[in-house]
């Protein structure tokens, strides 16, 4: 580590202030001593709520979406309101910097609500009021990394699952996956595909398309780090089609 910061300072015009604390609106605690290290966004969660009105509310709710929730165009109203549209885009987006930071939970709720970015409605705003309320509940919480003894260290795991024509608007598959490194998730991620489900599954959405796929460019920046995964990636999965091609002795590639 100390080579790294050493060339790093050399190459570019920069100062060493210390172990990092706080960055992008996230504090880093570590605890040394017992080999922990927490992501949290509980200063900025705050001045979110604050704005839009919610930190002093005592309603909290344990999930982000009714189940059964979907929101769809028949949802949006014929006449578009400016004011309500800003509003919405306001917690939308704000929300989404929290599913790119920390909440890999939300990031389900966090595409649905983005669909109606152009013209939501009562129903929208509501449902994106009820993602504010499990925000205030669990505001402080964050990713908490830890030491997970030296045959589990530094182990990729990997959980994806989709569904099939699941978009009532569109008929296109939903899917998802989130990756797990010493004891939280490093990657996560939840979107629409045109894609069949065993062949998501299969390969693991990429960041973007024709890129490589996460876990395999996960590695490759973990090896340049001298961190490379120990042992074969898991990936846990559910989808019939996916486990059978993984299982066929012909279908190798």
């Amino acid at each position: 580590m100390r080579k790294f910061k050493s060339a790093l300072l050399q190459r570019f015009t920069t100062t060493n202030e210390g172990p990092v604390t706080q960055y992008l609106g996230c504090q880093l605690i570590r605890d040394r001593p017992i080999r922990t290290s927490q992501l949290v966004q509980t200063a900025y969660t705050e001045r979110l709520l604050r704005t839009f009105g919610m930190w002093d509310e005592d309603h909290t709710v344990a999930t982000l979406m009714l189940p059964g929730t979907r929101l769809v165009k028949a949802d949006c109203p014929d006449t578009p309101s400016p004011t309500l549209q800003c509003r919405y885009r306001n917690i939308v987006g704000s929300i989404g910097y929290l599913v790119q930071m920390t909440r890999c939970d939300m990031a389900f709720a966090y595409g649905q609500l983005s669909l109606s970015l152009h013209n939501p409605g009562p129903v929208h705003v509501a449902a994106a009021g009820r993602a504010l309320e499990y925000v205030r509940g669990i505001h402080n919480q964050g990713l908490s990394y830890c030491d997970p003894g030296t045959d589990n260290r530094n182990v990729l795991t990997v959980w994806v699952n989709s569904n099939f024509a699941a978009d009532s608007d569109t008929r296109r598959s939903v899917t998802g996956y989130i990756m797990s490194l010493n004891g939280a998730p490093i990657s996560w991620r939840s979107c629409r595909v045109k894609l069949s489900s065993m062949t998501l599954n299969t390969s693991l959405p990429a960041p973007s398309p024709k890129r490589t796929p996460t876990s395999v460019l996960f590695c490759q920046v973990t090896t340049s780090f001298d961190r490379a995964p120990l042992g074969p990636k898991c990936v846990w999965e559910d989808n019939a089609a996916c486990i059978f091609m993984s299982e066929n002795p012909v279908n190798r590639d």
